[in-house]
């Protein structure tokens, strides 16, 4: 969903900042995005795991002050996917995660 979005928004021209879990995913939808805005690429692209704070002291002195602001955020970082699982029968560890990425990780975007 939000590759998909990210290239939409390119191809309307929109400034994108993009997070991802690894600098080579990073790096390749930049690329796609940079294609839909004929070479233009994301302007100050970042990238962090969803658990960890940003590498700035404030969202707002990184990729949000590179853009002027931001009109929308689109967060959809989350793990376990499709798995049903009884919530007593699940690992404490995979659990752990899940709210670390699901819940808590909208904070360091």
């Amino acid at each position: 969903m939000g590759r998909a979005l990210a290239l939409a928004l390119g191809r309307r021209g929109s400034e994108v900042a993009l997070v991802a879990r690894t600098a080579g995913a990073l790096e390749a939808v930049a690329a796609e995005v940079a294609g839909k805005r004929r070479g233009r690429r994301p302007r100050d692209p970042r990238w962090t795991w969803a658990t960890r704070r940003p590498s700035t002291t404030s969202p707002r002195s990184g990729p949000i002050a590179a853009l002027g602001g931001v009109d929308v955020l689109v967060h959809n970082a989350g793990t376990l996917g499709h798995v049903r699982c009884d919530l007593a029968d699940a690992e404490c560890g995979a659990l752990e995660r899940a709210l670390s990425v699901n819940v808590l990780g909208a904070r360091s975007v």
